[in-house]
């Protein structure tokens, strides 16, 4: 059986994620944007679900859970131009960057699982 620090020392791309995730969530509060409604929106469900996907990931992984985290970062990379709210830059670089991290370490994930399987014990 695996100890929770090994879980987290085998799948630390999850774990970023998580990661991400909550900082996703809280940034609105953090970074002083939540006044564009939008953006704040966006950010706290996106960071709920980028949270929910990163614990379901790290509690029994399944690759569908990396190719959703994907697709999130690629909406989280480009929300910004359709919800309209590049005004911000502060929402704006902090939606790109975040989305960009969360879509590359679901893509590195899934990359690296295909090559060297987790094992189950």
């Amino acid at each position: 059986m695996k100890t929770l620090w090994g879980i987290i020392r085998s799948q630390w791309r999850d774990s970023a994620n998580l990661v991400l995730g909550i900082w996703l969530a809280c940034s609105p509060w953090i970074l002083q944007y939540r006044e564009i409604e939008l953006a704040t929106w966006n950010a706290l469900m996106l960071g709920v679900i980028v949270t929910t996907a990163a614990l379901a990931a790290l509690l029994l992984f399944h690759e569908w859970e990396e190719w959703a985290s994907l697709l999130f970062g690629a909406w989280l990379t480009v929300s910004p131009w359709v919800l309209a709210y590049t005004t911000s830059a502060v929402a704006t670089w902090n939606h790109v960057l975040v989305g960009f991290l969360i879509g590359a370490m679901a893509a590195w994930s899934t990359w690296d699982v295909r090559h060297h399987p987790i094992p189950t014990t």
